[in-house]
């Protein structure tokens, strides 16, 4: 049995409910898939985030970003300031909801943590919206 493999498009990404799925598919549409600069620290940021019990988002963030000053190796593939940061944004929110209370989980928190850095940075300049709360 000749078993024909299902061409992905555009509206297959547009409806995929999960980013690991998401970066599946995207990569099959593209041909290879390439990681990110910033992969390698992302699971840093996501085990810091999740393990925030802080209820305000504002205070959470700055905790965020001290504990990872600790931990982060500054060179010109690992800035400061960099698209991590907009994967930080969409994570404290919605942990800081889970916090006060709000049915969220850990698998939800690391869904907004993963979907903020596949926005495109240009996004900001062509749409007028900003990464960190699309995640």
């Amino acid at each position: 049995m000749n078993e024909q493999v299902k061409e992905v498009t555009i509206e297959d990404l547009k409806n995929t409910p999960r980013y690991e799925l998401y970066r599946k598919m995207s990569a099959m549409m593209k041909g290879s898939p390439k990681p990110g600069r910033y992969v390698e620290f992302l699971p840093t940021v996501f085990n810091t985030v999740l393990a925030m019990r802080e209820k305000d988002p504002i205070i959470m963030f700055e905790a965020v970003i001290d504990e990872l000053r600790k931990l982060w190796n500054l060179s010109p593939e690992m800035p400061v300031s960099g698209p991590w940061h907009h994967t930080i944004v969409p994570g404290v929110l919605i942990t800081s909801l889970r916090n006060n209370g709000y049915p969220f989980t850990d698998e939800d928190v690391e869904e907004a943590l993963k979907r903020a850095p596949s926005f495109q940075p240009r996004l900001a300049a062509s749409s007028g919206l900003v990464e960190p709360p699309l995640g």
